[in-house]
């Protein structure tokens, strides 16, 4: 595994002292991307490989103070030789990071966030920016360097080898790649206030683990009357978590029924979306985790 070569940026905005070209070199210690003041939301960047790769990982190393709440993370395929509307695009799901208070905004987050997938280019969308009036005042985002992990494995394009079917997924509006407009909030399961047992009892034994890690802690914190610390994993368990892992329960059991009715291209179809409801599951159940347990579990 080696790191890819971005040999193109496209984003939505750009501040003039921090283009998005300067994410074609990670530099830790460099000024990176900032979208462009003021510029709303969401804003994008494209990256764009040298060829058809599997990426192994994404590092996304963001700015201290124009932090972004979300990064939704899409994969693709071009259709021809230029990033267009034609083109495949997979949603893998999102990352969040960490509002940075606590540093007095001087600690860079970097997240490595694990792909495992082919494609010829990555998009991010940053639907919001954690607030901060004092050092953010004119909400932007901003990304210091990007690093993507992997294998060349084309050097050109096949028309046959699509990443996936093109009608399985839009992208935000506003974004550089013009493609139809699905808003977050459609993409995303409505909340779940509790998960119903038959779905608890038929995820992976180190799925239900982390289930059960996260509500015994939100349990400990109501004990000792953390009420706040209790709300935010139970906000987070219902918005977040237990709605994909519904939704990922409920493909599959769609795809079993398709499979023994014979209907084996609507299974396989869904099939597709199952495993892709359940990297998101399991990503949001993660990172849910990350955010509360350190300090806790």
């Amino acid at each position: 595994m080696t790191i890819i070569d971005i040999v193109d940026v496209e984003c939505s905005s750009q501040a003039e002292d921090h283009p998005a070209s300067n994410l074609r070199t990670f530099d830790e210690e460099g000024d990176g991307w900032l979208s462009s003041p003021d510029g709303g939301f969401p804003q994008s960047l494209t990256l764009s490989l040298p060829s058809r790769c599997h990426v192994e990982t994404l590092d996304i190393l963001s700015n201290q103070a124009k932090i972004a709440e979300s990064v939704e993370i899409y994969l693709g395929d071009r259709s021809s030789e230029t990033i267009g509307e034609d083109d495949d695009v997979f949603n893998l799901g999102y990352i969040t990071f960490d509002r940075n208070d606590q540093s007095d905004y001087q600690a860079r987050e970097l997240k490595s966030v694990p792909i495992g997938q082919a494609c010829q280019f990555l998009r991010l969308v940053f639907t919001s920016c954690h607030a901060n009036s004092a050092q953010n005042p004119l909400h932007q985002v901003g990304i210091v360097g990007v690093r993507v992990l992997g294998v060349v494995i084309k050097a050109e394009y096949d028309q046959g080898d699509m990443l996936v079917d093109s009608t399985s997924i839009a992208v935000p509006e506003r974004i550089s790649v013009p493609v139809s407009v699905e808003s977050a909030a459609q993409r995303q399961p409505p909340p779940a206030a509790s998960l119903p047992a038959h779905i608890k009892a038929e995820l992976e034994p180190r799925v239900a683990g982390q289930v059960d890690r996260l509500e015994r802690l939100k349990r400990e914190r109501a004990s000792v009357e953390d009420y706040d610390g209790a709300f935010a994993i139970k906000n987070s368990l219902t918005t977040r978590v237990y709605p994909l892992l519904i939704s990922f329960k409920e493909c599959e059991q769609q795809m079993k029924s398709a499979a023994q009715e014979e209907d084996y291209a609507k299974a396989a179809k869904l099939k597709i979306d199952r495993d892709a409801k359940r990297s998101q599951a399991i990503q949001a159940l993660d990172f849910v985790e990350e955010e509360f347990a350190p300090s806790d579990l």
